[in-house]
């Protein structure tokens, strides 16, 4: 009986050491195993069919991407750090450490960081010289057609929670009708010129009825909740330009990439196993 056991654990396992190993499709000489399809179904929710379309797709981003030698060092994404601060009105240490307050894990927002800036130089190798640049005239008929999105408030209703245990407040904005004992809650409103560009950045990126993640400030753990946000002002299309010519480039690199690897699908070597 010991024996029959012994031998069906045998069995199991070598079952299921064929489907990690199991290959499924080859693309470009890169497989795509069975077990690589179940998990990217169970994180998606997709369908077979839809994880099998995403998951060519991505073989063929990465072998493009070590055709082109794309490759993203520590000096690029402290480059693109500093870019972001600058846009947001802060220097590079106290945009850092609203990043650190805004991720639990600070390697995450780099590994993160990494990704964007090597999906931006390979868009760039890819797309250099085959779009057009948007006029002015491209840039204020997207900006008249979506004013809503540039509206910005002058005045902001929020409930202020302060403590010296982070842990509590984090509860209290897990449940927010249970403030926590040593949670002190104020209702204030905010003057958006009074501001500094730290707490700015935080507020203008956090909406209406969602809490801002914990910050410190003067040895105290702090957080707000939006309650309102008011006397709402149209930012002009000069202070905006810049966001809007990368929405619109963005926008077109997107299509062009698209075709681009609809193309790059059908002259590929892709060889369906199973």
């Amino acid at each position: 009986m010991k024996k029959l056991f012994l031998s069906i654990l045998i069995l199991a396992s070598y079952t299921y050491a064929g489907l990690v190993n199991g290959i499924a499709v080859i693309v470009n000489e890169k497989p795509v195993t069975l077990y690589e399809i179940d998990e990217f179904m169970l994180k998606t929710n997709k369908t077979k069919d839809e994880a099998l379309t995403l998951l060519i797709d991505e073989k063929l981003y990465e072998d493009e991407l070590e055709k082109r030698k794309i490759e993203v060092d520590i000096f690029d994404v402290n480059q693109y750090i500093e870019q972001l601060a600058a846009q947001n009105g802060m220097d590079v240490i106290n945009f850092k450490s609203v990043i650190r307050q805004q991720y639990s894990d600070y390697d995450k927002f780099v590994e993160q960081t990494k990704k964007r800036i090597q999906h931006q130089k390979l868009v760039t190798s890819i797309v250099r010289g085959n779009i057009k640049m948007a006029s002015d005239d491209d840039l204020k008929i997207y900006y008249n057609t979506n004013k809503d999105s540039y509206n910005i408030a002058s005045t902001i209703d929020v409930v202020q929670y302060i403590s010296k245990n982070k842990r509590a407040l984090l509860a209290t904005k897990q449940n927010p009708l249970q403030v926590q004992n040593d949670v002190q809650s104020t209702s204030i409103t905010l003057e958006q010129s009074n501001i500094n560009s730290q707490l700015k950045y935080i507020i203008n990126s956090t909406k209406e009825g969602d809490f801002t993640p914990v910050i410190t400030a003067d040895q105290m753990f702090v957080m707000f909740y939006i309650t309102k946000k008011k006397d709402t002002t149209l930012q002009s299309f000069e202070e905006v330009k810049n966001q809007i010519l990368n929405i619109v480039m963005k926008d077109r690199e997107d299509k062009y990439l698209k075709e681009y690897f609809d193309k790059l699908k059908i002259t590929a070597d892709i060889k369906i196993i199973r």
